[in-house]
């Protein structure tokens, strides 16, 4: 009888141990599933980075030659109505004066009849001064073409060449706004004065107005080696360039 309660007993024992542990919470296969799970994937660092888009890189910035007086005079190539190239370099080492040119503007007239620019040219190239005009006309506008800047050159007897700049190209890279206009460039390459033919505005000066030449003095300067005296820059007057729009 004794063996009997004993087992009773003990068998009583374990279910309410099994009771008990329940009680305390959840099976421990539902624990389980409670259980955040862990994720074994490693963090993926710099992915922010790599979706951003690349940086964009600054355009290389590239200047331009600069005309202003004290600068060196931007090369150039041009074809004279007569048919051949002329290089601004072919004169290095020689002082060189570009006159921008149209035989049809009025005041271009003027400086060739009554005004000073054929002496000017003659004395100057007897010196060793090499004298470039440049028609920066477009087609179509006043004074373009071979038959009226040739007729020209041979109506004022001139000998030095004047050059077809049809696009602009070159005006524009020297920033020739009228004609006449002058650039004298130094036998170093630089240029040196710029800007009008002198004083008179394109009409006869009264003979007590007082007048100044600026290109021939600033010839004279150069061809000695000295500084061109002020004003080495100076507003040209005439008619504008008549480029290409």
């Amino acid at each position: 009888m004794r063996v009997i309660l004993c087992i009773l007993l003990t068998v009583s024992m374990v279910g309410c141990t099994a009771d008990s542990q329940e009680a305390e919470g959840l099976p421990r296969s539902a624990k389980n599933k409670a259980q955040p799970k862990s994720s074994s994937e490693p963090k993926q660092e710099g992915a922010a980075e790599k979706n951003l888009p690349a940086k964009k890189t600054a355009p290389k910035q590239v200047s331009k030659p600069s005309s202003d007086v004290g600068q060196q005079a931007p090369a150039f190539t041009l074809t004279s109505y007569e048919g051949g190239q002329i290089s601004l370099s072919a004169h290095s080492g020689k002082v060189v004066v570009l006159e921008w040119y149209n035989p049809d503007c009025p005041f271009v007239k003027y400086a060739y009849n009554e005004g000073p620019m054929k002496k000017l040219i003659a004395e100057s190239v007897a010196k060793g001064v090499v004298w470039l005009g440049i028609n920066s006309g477009a087609p179509g506008n006043q004074g373009h073409g071979a038959e009226t800047n040739l007729r020209s050159k041979k109506a004022w007897g001139l000998s030095h060449a004047i050059l077809e700049d049809a696009d602009g190209s070159v005006g524009r890279l020297y920033g020739a706004t009228r004609t006449p206009e002058v650039v004298v460039v130094g036998k170093n390459g630089k240029i040196a004065y710029r800007g009008a033919l002198d004083t008179s505005r394109g009409a006869k000066p009264d003979p007590e107005d007082a007048y100044t030449n600026y290109t021939a003095n600033a010839i004279a300067a150069v061809l000695a080696g000295d500084a061109v005296s002020a004003p080495t820059s100076t507003p040209p007057w005439g008619c504008t360039v008549k480029y290409k729009r």
